[in-house]
């Protein structure tokens, strides 16, 4: 099954990545933690302004801000491994 989609990756997907993939490719951790606080700062604002307390909203945008931020640097390293796969280290 992997070697199955690493050709059809190879056949169809092989061009060169942009500058933006390469970017998050070498710096997965900067853009987890980045897109994290953001998110962190966006739920924190939303979840003050409809009323709630700092008891809950602080824990629920600490957790929906670092769970983004895990998925989104995952994310990164995946594609770091796609692009050392198909192309090597450029």
């Amino acid at each position: 099954m992997t070697d199955t989609y690493w050709r059809f990756e190879k056949r169809f997907g092989g061009r060169p990545p942009t500058r933006s993939q390469k970017f998050s490719a070498k710096h997965p951790v900067l853009i987890g933690t980045l897109v994290g606080v953001v998110m962190f700062a966006i739920l924190l604002a939303v979840s003050l302004g409809a009323g709630n307390g700092a008891a809950y909203s602080v824990p629920v945008s600490l957790l929906g801000g670092l769970l983004l931020g895990a998925v989104l640097g995952g994310t990164c390293l995946l594609e770091r491994r796609r692009q050392q796969k198909l192309f090597g280290d450029r």
